[in-house]
């Protein structure tokens, strides 16, 4: 911590949030709100950093709050969020942009958390929009789309001109495990109300991690085949609580390689000054797409941004640690003058670039939910890829899909005869991924793994088997009397593979008069029943694994069996199963149980047309709650 005398009569005491209390300014004279001198009206003064960069461009967050609970945004343990009198009010907010504007800026977006919980979102825009004469020419929003379209053609017509909405998945249940939350379709539907709100630009911003969402980059690119957005990959980043590693990090250059063997004809296009992204469109599709790679290729040489956060501090680079209070400036009675000083001193600290990932990895910094302006990636599985009823076959699931005749199958996987269909192997011997590279020698094994700590030379216990009693060789019960009751939750999955291609058809298809769907026997509809008794297998899983504990805590079980031409060659049965409890152990086995019923039900109703019908692939893909907190299978 450091204390500076300001030519205004402020002293500014300094700190990283993460390494100390907030930066504090304290009047020592009588401030007055008088205009900005002339020699800070020049833009050239106030917002040039001594790279000779001007900025221009001002990134607001509304608020800290979110309605998701993304993994890359929230740690696991949560944040502590600024109480309310903290955080600028919107008359703050519009005063700090009106000085922005007077001194160059031309572009404002708003972040959060998501924006759009802000109640006085609508007025706060209207106010940007009469900064327009002042020279203020775009009026952006980071939104993940959950309400917006309830919304978003209010908001166009007070003045908002420019929409990007985060979306990392077009698969409904991986969305639904990725967030923590339900609300799919809402973003969907948000989209959609964006595009008829007749908006400047609507872009989609995906973060892209590897084995886990990096199978859906041509599904995101085929949305541009359709529709008029602007679809940008965002390299996978660093920011504190969100467990980064190198070997979920993938890079703009591959990402670009698995889009140009699908796509050989595609077109690299202009960049405006100061984009942060590389953009490029196939001939004949309505959008474009995009790479953010503020890792492999960084773009501080040409940053323009500047970032006020919810709570009144400004950051001058997103990866920085350093930081200034304007809100307590502002409450302290400092003058338009006094903030200027306050803010082009900031400026002028602006290092050349930020460190490199792996530095960045270790360095102090905000959770991304409190700095705003990205997509949420999410560290979960490698789920298979699906849209809603754009495999063409019937989903068995609790709750209904809904897909915006915008986002037919047709636009989402549009296919030529040049163009393959899409295929996931879950064979245990072929799972499609990418040989696990060597760690980067000049990385700590501490950084690289976390369960790593600094020393190599620590006693590292060896694991032992809970279910087994080292001493009399005997198995035994864990004792779980003394643990607290929380909320748990557990994914498993599973593949059922055809051996020929004549039983999907079975599964799936209608009967000629249009009644039922026909089925493999006639036991029933195939989906159906093997949903009903996963169900009914996690409520018995205590019963049929020795050593677990009896169901008797479980809440919820959501099992979804989902026929799909992509398992295997000849198609088969996806099967997921969840289950939920308020217990004092986990549901794992509850998920595996069920899951596994499941498939062997599929077996049992279509044995009689294929007898070599197999199972793969039953893993628990998500675990949450207890001890050991939430993870997903990578």
């Amino acid at each position: 911590m450091g204390c500076r005398r300001q030519p205004t009569g402020l002293i500014a005491i300094t700190s990283s949030p993460s390494l100390g209390p907030p930066t504090r300014w304290l009047s020592t004279s009588n401030a007055t709100s008088s205009p900005p001198s002339a020699s800070l009206q020049d833009p050239s003064l106030a917002l040039r950093d001594t790279f000779n960069r001007q900025h221009t461009y001002l990134r607001i967050s509304l608020t800290e709050r979110c309605n998701l609970r993304c993994t890359y945004c929230m740690p696991e343990e949560g944040v502590p969020l600024t109480p309310k009198p903290k955080l600028l009010s919107a008359a703050e907010i519009l005063r700090l942009s009106r000085l922005f504007v007077s001194q160059g800026v031309t572009k404002i977006r708003l972040t959060g958390g998501e924006p759009t919980l802000r109640k006085d979102l609508e007025q706060i825009v209207e106010g940007l929009n009469e900064l327009r004469p002042l020279g203020l020419h775009t009026i952006g929003m980071t939104t993940n789309g959950l309400t917006l379209h309830r919304n978003a053609a209010a908001l166009r017509q007070r003045g908002l001109s420019h929409v990007n909405i985060s979306l990392d998945t077009l698969d409904r249940l991986k969305f639904e495990l990725m967030t923590r939350r339900k609300g799919f379709e809402h973003v969907l539907k948000s989209i959609h109300a964006s595009l008829d709100a007749g908006f400047d630009s609507v872009k989609l911003n995906a973060v892209v991690i590897k084995n886990v969402n990096d199978g859906e980059l041509l599904d995101f690119v085929e949305l541009t085949r359709e529709l008029p957005i602007y679809v940008r990959f965002i390299e996978y980043m660093p920011f504190d609580g969100n467990q980064w590693k190198d070997k979920k990090f993938l890079p703009y250059s591959a990402m670009l390689g698995s889009i140009t063997k699908r796509y050989s004809n595609v077109q690299r296009l202009t960049d405006d000054a100061n984009d942060t992204s590389k953009a490029y469109q196939i001939p004949g599709f309505k959008g474009k797409f995009g790479f953010i790679t503020s890792m492999s290729e960084h773009f501080c040489g040409s940053c323009n941004r500047l970032r006020i956060l919810a709570d009144g501090h400004m950051k001058v680079c997103l990866f920085g640690n350093s930081e200034v209070n304007l809100r307590d400036a502002m409450r302290e009675n400092a003058s338009d003058e006094d903030l200027l000083q306050i803010i082009s001193a900031a400026v002028k600290r602006k290092k050349k670039q930020h460190a490199g990932m792996f530095d960045l990895a270790k360095m102090p910094n905000r959770p991304m939910i409190l700095i705003g302006g990205m997509s949420p990636p999410f560290l979960t599985s490698n789920l298979p890829k699906r849209w809603p009823v754009s495999s063409g076959f019937p989903t068995t699931t609790s709750t209904d899909s809904f897909v915006h005749p915008r986002f037919s199958a047709a636009s989402v996987f549009h296919q030529t005869a040049t163009q393959p269909p899409f295929h996931r192997n879950f064979s245990s011997g072929a799972t499609g991924r990418e040989p696990k590279r060597p760690k980067n020698p000049s990385t700590p094994a501490s950084s690289a793994d976390p369960s790593v700590e600094a020393g190599a030379n620590s006693a590292v216990t060896p694991p032992s088997l809970t279910h087994f009693d080292a001493t009399t060789g005997r198995p035994r019960m864990v004792n779980v009397s003394t643990k607290p009751e929380t909320h748990r939750r557990a994914t498993a999955k599973a593949a059922v593979h055809f051996s020929h291609a004549g039983t999907l058809p079975l599964v799936v298809s209608e009967t000629p008069g249009g009644g039922a769907p026909a089925t493999a026997s006639k036991k029933g509809d195939v989906l159906a029943v093997a949903q009903l008794a996963g169900i009914h297998a996690a409520k018995q899983a205590g019963v049929l694994i020795p050593l677990a504990h009896p169901s008797l805590g479980v809440t919820h079980v959501d099992v979804v069996c989902t026929a799909n031409a992509r398992v295997g060659a000849c198609g088969g049965v996806e099967v997921s199963a969840t289950v939920e409890c308020v217990g004092r152990t986990g549901v794992e086995v509850e998920a595996m149980v069920a899951a596994s019923v499941a498939a062997c039900t599929v077996f049992d109703m279509c044995k009689g047309v294929d007898k070599f019908i197999r199972i793969t692939d039953v893993r628990v893909v998500h675990k949450a709650g207890g001890k050991s907190g939430e993870w997903w299978a990578e």
